[in-house]
């Protein structure tokens, strides 16, 4: 979802692997960056070396880096027992590509898949979720399981507001940063792309499980009830006092959803 507060006048802060390079060492963390050329552009991702571990792919929400995932990451044994993979969303951060509608993120994503995940579990938070989605129909064979958490995931709830049909508009385009244009553009897109989605996704082989907050005062906690119902196979974790951010606040919740949800390597 967009947050307005430092939308105007928003500066952009590349933010690479190198800057918190140490805090990982320090925790017997070793990722490594790659760059994944597209034909519009480019992703920027950091793994960590696999063995014999099941593999994790992260995807942050909107707008945002893969940053948001920077504490789940050193402050969980996660790294101990699963390969990490982690991008930036395109358009964000560091990587270079237009963005736009899930079907668009997912194609520039394609290689990736196909070079880390044999296969991967697939975690979003928040509008991440709702790509999680989309590669998981896309790419059935890389994708074991999806995990949402705070997921816009649920199309009668994602309706463009006036707000962002305003900052679509010539003039508050020109003042608003570029995340947020990116993360503008996509919220513009995506009802109607979630509603594809659910012609679709029911016939995904793989586990599907979604978190949602009943205090979610960004995505409806009416979310839950929507998906029970469309995707009577998933497996719905509701938490009434929970809010939109527990990627920060509640990690040994995230991390036990993660160990049912695909069981620890030895």
């Amino acid at each position: 979802m967009i947050l307005w507060a430092g939308v105007f006048l928003q500066r952009k802060t590349l933010k690479p692997l190198s800057d918190s390079l140490k805090s990982f060492q320090k925790r017997g963390i070793f990722p490594q960056e790659k760059k994944y050329l597209t034909e519009s552009g480019e992703i920027y991702s950091w793994y960590t070396p696999k063995g014999e571990k099941p593999t994790l792919l992260f995807i942050h929400g909107s707008p945002g880096d893969w940053t948001a995932w920077k504490k789940i990451l050193l402050e969980t044994p996660l790294a101990k027992h699963y390969q990490l993979v982690v991008i930036d969303r395109p358009p964000y951060n560091l990587s270079r590509h237009s963005g736009g509608h899930l079907r668009d993120q997912s194609l520039a994503l394609r290689t990736l898949m196909e070079d880390l995940c044999h296969p991967c579990g697939v975690i979003g938070h928040s509008y991440g979720a709702a790509l999680a989605l989309q590669l998981a129909v896309d790419y059935p064979e890389q994708v074991s399981g999806i995990l949402s958490i705070a997921g816009t995931v649920a199309a009668p709830y994602q309706r463009a507001r006036w707000y962002n049909r305003l900052a679509n508009t010539s003039v508050f385009e020109t003042i608003i940063g570029p995340s947020f244009r990116a993360s503008n553009r996509e919220m513009l897109f995506l009802a109607d792309d979630l509603q594809a989605l659910e012609k679709t996704f029911q016939n995904y082989p793989g586990k599907a499980v979604f978190i949602q907050g009943g205090a979610d005062v960004l995505v409806p906690p009416e979310t839950a009830n929507y998906i029970s119902k469309l995707w009577p196979g998933a497996l719905i974790s509701f938490y009434p006092t929970k809010n939109h951010f527990l990627i920060w606040t509640d990690l040994d919740l995230i991390v036990q959803v993660i160990q049912k949800w695909m069981p620890l390597a030895d």
